[in-house]
């Protein structure tokens, strides 16, 4: 992703931080908010992924389905991961922006 794109992910209503990492590891390779933090989100992410991926390959009627994002909604903000080309994407926002 370029800097101009991922710069460009702040201009989401409700924006809160947002990352890039490696889908192989949950390594943390881009960060717009404080790293320690976001290497943990991170490695989070990682871990949601691929246990979500692993639920997918033992369902029999999603075995085929490709997994496109997981969303973790809390009271107050809302994260979305999406995995494309063994990146990690990570959002964080308000869940005032939904409103």
């Amino acid at each position: 992703m370029s800097e101009t794109t991922f710069e460009s992910l702040a201009n989401i209503t409700g924006h809160i931080s947002s990352f890039t990492a490696s889908a192989n590891d949950g390594k943390l390779v881009q960060s717009s908010d404080d790293e320690l933090n976001t290497e943990k989100t991170a490695l989070a992410a990682y871990q949601l992924l691929t246990d979500a991926t692993l639920l997918g390959k033992l369902t029999p009627e999603i075995q085929q389905d490709k997994l496109k994002r997981i969303t973790v909604t809390f009271p107050n903000q809302f994260h979305v991961f999406t995995v494309s080309n063994d990146t990690i994407y990570g959002v964080e926002r308000s869940t005032s922006a939904l409103n």
